[in-house]
């Protein structure tokens, strides 16, 4: 306990760096008899969000809040998984409930809202912290989805992934191959052999490089980084590394001014290293395709391309 401070205090402290819970075993390990607590939750109104963890008056129950509850519920011998892992790692938007968590197959415990299975082999120094949850890394996590979602959604899960630089799909054909045989796992070989062949960031830049596949020079397959003296310079979304020639693709966030003064440190550098580039936003690529395309064949032949 910190010198000066009383136990419902050191609690307090507890339950702001998780989502505002406290879970009755914390309580007790601050020293916090069991009938003080039935008393304070009454008359202060804590919120039972699942059996033994409660959220403390003035928190929001958010959906992140929602998976520690289950987290805490717990204690320590789960992994948020599959779809739910997935959303606190911020490759999906969308939270699904029941939660989905794995357990070492010894345990036997139940939670409310949570959809557990007991898979030994995922929790083999496969875990993680993020945002304050205990949950599959994200390799792992990509693994456990593919039990769960469609090539095509599998397809989506790695390009977010490789955007958020969380994992690589050489990583996670890694994890994939060191595994155990697992549900899905012919679905997630095939979207990493779709990845390989091409992996896009946005659906904007899927389009540009479907408008540009009637050129005869392939762009790199991928968003490709570009580094100066082993440091990181830019990624660029469609890159000719051989003529240095890049098509950055403004979504909506980047006409942000934070943003946009990042992205004009980051074409300076790129101009410096005499990379050659042909901004494209969404105006560009659906209602001007001819002239994208043609802006980058003239790009392409000033740094030596010829047809």
């Amino acid at each position: 306990m910190v010198p000066g401070m009383d136990c419902w205090g050191v609690l307090a402290g507890v339950a702001a760096g998780q989502h505002g819970l406290v879970a009755v075993w914390q309580v007790e390990e601050v020293g916090i008899a069991r009938q003080l607590l039935v008393r304070r939750v009454a008359e202060q109104g804590w919120h039972r969000v699942v059996r033994g963890v409660y959220l403390l008056p003035g928190m929001a129950l958010t959906p992140l809040a929602r998976v520690k509850a289950v987290d805490l519920a717990l204690a320590g011998r789960g992994l948020a998984s599959h779809r739910t892992a997935a959303f606190v790692w911020g490759l999906r938007k969308q939270f699904t409930r029941p939660m989905e968590f794995v357990v070492p197959p010894h345990c036997t415990m139940r939670v409310q809202d949570a959809h557990i299975r007991r898979l030994a082999r995922v929790l083999e120094g496969d875990g993680a912290h993020h945002a304050g949850v205990a949950v599959t890394a994200p390799a792992r996590t990509i693994c456990t989805l593919s039990g769960v979602s469609s090539v095509a959604e599998l397809v989506d899960d790695l390009a977010t992934a490789h955007r958020l630089r969380l994992v690589t799909p050489a990583s996670v054909r890694r994890v994939a191959e060191a595994s155990a045989r697992f549900a899905g796992q012919g679905r997630l070989r095939e979207a990493l052999e779709r990845v390989d062949r091409q992996l896009n960031h946005s659906q904007l830049e899927r389009l540009g490089r479907q408008l540009l596949a009637g050129i005869p020079l392939s762009p790199h397959p991928q968003p490709f980084v570009v580094a100066d003296e082993g440091g990181f310079v830019a990624e660029i979304d469609i890159a000719f590394p051989d003529y240095r020639v890049g098509v950055p693709i403004d979504g909506p966030h980047h006409f942000e001014p934070d943003q946009k003064r990042a992205d004009d440190d980051q074409r300076h550098r790129l101009h410096l290293l005499e990379w050659l580039l042909v901004p494209a936003d969404e105006m560009r690529l659906r209602h001007q395709p001819q002239v994208f395309v043609r802006q980058v064949i003239q790009a392409l032949k000033k740094k030596g391309w010829s047809q």
